[in-house]
């Protein structure tokens, strides 16, 4: 393996894209290969003190707009919600009744 191919398998498992048996292969020699196991958290170390200045932000925003999200959704504004479906189901029947007639 070269070494770009190891600084991505590192991330991928850093990630959470790492799966089934190259996850497992992955974990196993992280527990028996000190240097290995030094490397991945130099890796993980790394990346969250350099971070995505983009990503960090989309996150941030993220946040902000859940916490928007669950402010403003109170059991008031469904009845909003209700009374539109209601209408709807309402001219949906008037108009399957005339399409009847």
């Amino acid at each position: 393996m070269d070494s770009e191919e190891f600084y991505d398998e590192i991330e991928k498992y850093l990630n959470g894209t790492l799966i089934g048996d190259k996850k497992k292969a992955f974990e196993k020699r992280m527990k028996s290969d000190k240097e290995f196991r030094a490397e991945v958290n130099l890796h993980k170390d790394l990346s969250s003190f350099l971070g995505d200045p983009e990503e960090k932000a989309f996150q941030d925003n993220l946040k902000e707009i859940g916490a928007n999200y669950t402010a403003t959704t109170s059991p008031e504004n469904h009845w909003g919600w209700l009374k539109v479906l209601f209408l709807l189901l309402v001219l949906g029947g008037i108009a399957w009744w005339y399409s009847q007639s």
